[in-house]
């Protein structure tokens, strides 16, 4: 028997017009990176909702204590003081939505605004820190002693490397290495070392809930690492490296809001038919002492 030239098939007009195309009701959203910088700093609240447009941290000088000799008066020291300054800025953005498209739309388009908007914001914050912390006056490590001009492709980022970090800022005002925040292409070198620590595999972590960004530590008591991508790469000596950012013991940074993140809905006018959909947050960062924010460079190692 032969197929009929009257056939009712697929792909046609007329079979398009009963054949419906269907829509999941659900947006699968973007997935946005979890904040891992404002934890791993000092939060200080002091200045949400209140009047000020910059807050001042003093910080003090190192006094000495020493032996007195007989007959001799105390020998009199200057005291010295700086400050660092806490400047705020606005952060946020907004969409804009027709009012018909509105109504014919899916339903779960609003929580994906809702969604993007709230993440976008934690994202924001965690480049905002970053970019500030890449600004430290601290002198920074490049793996196995090597230079901009002379990293290779084999100085991948390893423990020793940390291990030798820690003692190093344990000798300065950071008072030892707490944490460093490595690139996702860093931390394959680190975790396929021997010597790192998986949390799950650590008898003092073992069981714990980590922090966003943890995936274990140097030493059994040692130092945090985290992954973020808002770590920065560059091209030195013809090699693509990674910048990670060592955070020391003694206040690195803070993370101050002014205001917390807020979320509008506005009806344009009438003739305009439309509605915005605007969020916006008002917070300052800054680093407190210097030699707590440590550029740690290695190449890819993956």
């Amino acid at each position: 028997m032969t197929i009929s030239a009257n056939i009712f098939k697929p792909g046609t007009t007329e079979a398009n017009a009963v054949s419906p195309i269907i829509w999941s009701p659900d947006i699968i959203k973007t997935i946005y990176e979890k904040a891992v910088f404002p934890q791993l700093g000092k939060i200080d609240t002091r200045q949400l909702g209140v009047p000020g447009r910059q807050y001042n941290y003093t910080l003090d000088s190192a006094i000495e204590t020493g032996i007195l000799t007989p007959g001799v008066a105390t020998p009199v020291q200057s005291l010295s003081f700086s400050n660092v300054s806490v400047v705020f800025y606005s952060y946020g953005g907004a969409v804009q939505i027709d009012e018909q498209q509105m109504a014919q739309e899916l339903t779960s388009v609003l929580d994906s605004v809702n969604s993007g908007a709230y993440n976008s914001a934690i994202v924001n914050r965690d480049d905002v820190i970053s970019t500030e912390l890449y600004n430290t006056t601290a002198t920074g490590v490049y793996v196995n002693g090597t230079t901009s001009s002379t990293i290779a492709a084999t100085d991948v980022l390893d423990t020793k490397t940390i291990v030798k970090l820690d003692t190093e800022m344990m000798q300065t005002q950071a008072g030892g290495c707490k944490a460093i925040v490595i690139h996702p292409k860093q931390a394959y070198s680190l975790r396929t070392d021997a010597n790192f620590i998986d949390y799950s595999k650590n008898p003092v972590t073992a069981g714990t809930i980590l922090r966003t960004g943890e995936i274990g530590s140097v030493g059994y008591q040692g130092v945090a690492v985290f992954v973020s991508n808002q770590i920065t790469s560059a091209t030195e000596n013809s090699i693509t490296v990674y910048k990670a950012i060592a955070l020391g013991r003694n206040n690195p940074f803070v993370f101050m809001p002014k205001k917390n993140m807020q979320f509008y809905v506005e009806k344009e006018t009438e003739r305009e038919r439309a509605y915005t959909f605007s969020w916006n947050e008002i917070f300052g960062t800054k680093i407190l002492v210097n030699d707590s924010v440590v550029v740690v460079t290695s190449a890819t190692g993956y």
